[in-house]
């Protein structure tokens, strides 16, 4: 839920962020990161790579110590979490029903970039 921003938004961010991004740039090769906390805790988190960098809009969600990535090379949440897998954002879009909501963050898209 977007109203508690940014907890638990790391996903719905990401792969918005990830089509914006991909619209601006079809060549970009953009990664959606799953990662899970190293002490078996539960815990996860999501982010994205493009063309190698980490964006991580939502790393604030852990704490004062933690702010938002932006095209950094690595990330001090890698300190907690592990990734787990990467996949495209074509392949991630493709999971747990993304493909029902493309035309939704499409449109979304469409609107952000026109704001520039």
């Amino acid at each position: 839920m977007v109203f508690q921003f940014p907890n638990d938004c790391c996903e719905t961010t990401s792969i918005l962020f990830g089509l914006v991004i991909l619209k601006i740039n079809k060549e970009a090769d953009i990664q959606i990161v799953r990662s899970k906390r190293h002490d078996g805790k539960h815990g996860r988190h999501i982010w994205i790579e493009i063309d190698g960098s980490i964006f991580d809009i939502t790393a604030d969600q852990f704490g004062l110590s933690y702010q938002p990535i932006y095209g950094e090379p690595t990330m001090p949440l890698l300190e907690i979490f592990k990734v787990y897998e990467k996949k495209t954002i074509i392949e991630a879009t493709a999971l747990n029903g993304w493909l029902d909501k493309l035309q939704i963050f499409d449109e979304v898209a469409n609107q952000i970039i026109k704001l520039k």
